[in-house]
């Protein structure tokens, strides 16, 4: 007898190792669900939601507004220390004002040109360089801004977690759609005009939007994002690992949060453009 879900609610639900060849799971709501292990051969899982439940789809999303709120601010306050002392009397104030753009840009111009991998290592280059160059000059004049390139530090920091944050937000957030990526940007946006850093406000915004969309794309340059990505899908995500797919069907399901490590995957009827993470989004090392 053929095992039906058809349309059940089966949010975090545990088949592992269960047989249900060609079973009915036809517009069921699995996310969260275990399917380890289990005997899927010839299933219907057209239609289903699959990918993280809601709450931690929604944790994820929170986190990535505190993290862009947070950039904002820190982003804002910095480059409005920048502006005043850029035009500031005394050279030391200039020299400080320089060694924070350094390092801000070296990280923005390399994260959009090579990808924050080449961007983080372009960073730790950088700060190996301007923070000696900044505490030999307070040594030896004792007036520089000497705490200058920390700050850039922290700007760089909090920004690169804001952007991890939203594009997992809208990568495996489930039930979210584009409007994550705008939600996130514009908050860190508004953040940084209120901490007056109008300049601010617009880097913040335009960095999340365009890594974000770049990373949907499965751009090269940011695969250890999308590898952060799969990490938690295979955790928390709909998982297959292990089971056998062999002819199931996926169509008008996106699969592209659920976990098939290991599985037997012949014959599966995929959505196009709807892959899952571990076979489409996650290139091997160099």
């Amino acid at each position: 007898m053929t095992t039906s879900h058809h349309a059940e609610d089966l949010r975090g639900a545990s088949f592992r190792g269960e047989q249900l060849a060609a079973a009915d799971f036809s517009g069921a709501d699995l996310r969260g669900a275990d399917f380890s292990s289990a005997n899927l051969r010839g299933a219907d899982l057209s239609d289903t939601r699959l990918g993280l439940r809601p709450l931690t789809g929604a944790a994820i999303l929170a986190l990535g507004i505190a993290g862009s709120l947070a950039a904002g601010i820190v982003t804002g306050l910095t480059l409005s220390a920048v502006r005043d002392r850029l035009y500031g009397e005394g050279w030391e104030e200039q020299a400080g004002a320089g060694h924070m753009l350094i390092v801000i840009v070296v990280f923005a111009v390399v994260m959009f040109w090579k990808g924050i991998d080449t961007a983080v290592k372009a960073f730790g280059v950088t700060i190996a360089i301007v923070l000696p160059v900044n505490l030999i000059m307070n040594l030896i004049w004792g007036e520089v801004e000497w705490d200058a390139g920390a700050r850039a530090v922290g700007v760089v920091l909090v920004l690169a977690v804001a952007m991890l944050t939203g594009i997992l937000g809208r990568v495996i957030g489930g039930s979210f759609g584009a409007w994550a990526i705008a939600l996130v940007a514009v908050a860190g946006g508004l953040a940084a005009g209120q901490a007056q850093g109008g300049l601010a406000a617009l880097v913040v915004s335009v960095s999340l939007v365009m890594i974000s969309k770049r990373t949907l794309k499965f751009d090269e340059r940011d695969r250890r994002v999308r590898r952060v990505a799969h990490a938690i899908v295979k955790r928390w995500g709909t998982r297959f690992d292990g089971a056998d797919l062999t002819d199931a069907d996926f169509s008008r399901t996106s699969a592209a949060n659920c976990n098939v490590t290991d599985a037997v995957l012949d014959g599966v009827r995929w959505e196009p453009g709807q892959l899952p993470l571990s076979l489409e989004a996650v290139p091997q090392e160099d």
